[in-house]
């Protein structure tokens, strides 16, 4: 999680920072259509949709967590295995155990976050109408590809595919209204 000042154009630490490995290198809002006015309003979509990506990265990192757990207590299973178990060395045993169900359960739960949000994602991006939008949002928020890999595949140059992101979040937006006020829910 990205903390530094200025990054995403000073939303919350609980976005996903650009440098995160998925080429994710270009700074929201640089480059884009919807900046000026609805700027505050992109961003807003912008974190919304990154909220899939957010629960993965971290039942990913737990997954990590999970597996060194593993390895100590295996590890540990094998060098105790033919001495006497005087307290210490079980107590701490059990600790590693304990931690790897925790950490187990709130993989779990971070899997069916993801699963939730992007079933919420999906069905959004189903509602905008121009298909090369609804592409682009697809490609970059259900499949966590880099802005080169998308206009690659969609062979478009970088700059189209940011305008066509961009146009793509202020159709968002205007969904969004539309929801609000036939439901009173608020999405982002």
């Amino acid at each position: 999680m990205c903390r530094t000042s200025g990054c995403h154009g000073g939303l919350s630490a609980d976005v996903p920072c650009n440098a995160d490995g998925h080429g994710r290198n270009q700074q929201p809002g640089k480059g884009e259509a919807g900046e000026g006015i609805g700027m505050k309003q992109t961003k807003k979509v912008k974190h919304y949709l990154n909220g899939a990506w957010y629960y993965q990265k971290k039942a990913d990192f737990l997954e990590e967590k999970i597996q060194i757990l593993q390895s100590k207590a295996e590890k540990m299973t094998a060098s105790f295995q033919d001495v006497p178990v005087f307290g210490g060395s079980q107590d701490h045993r059990q600790q590693l155990i304990a931690e790897m169900v925790d950490a187990e359960r709130e993989q779990s739960k971070m899997k069916q976050q993801c699963r939730n949000k992007k079933q919420e994602i999906e069905y959004l991006i189903g509602m905008v109408e121009n298909y090369q939008e609804a592409l682009v949002l697809e490609m970059r928020y259900l499949y966590y590809e880099n802005w080169q890999t998308i206009a690659l595949k969609l062979n478009y140059d970088v700059r189209s595919i940011y305008r066509i992101h961009g146009k793509a979040l202020l159709s968002l937006i205007a969904i969004h209204k539309r929801i609000i006020e036939a439901s009173g829910k608020r999405l982002f």
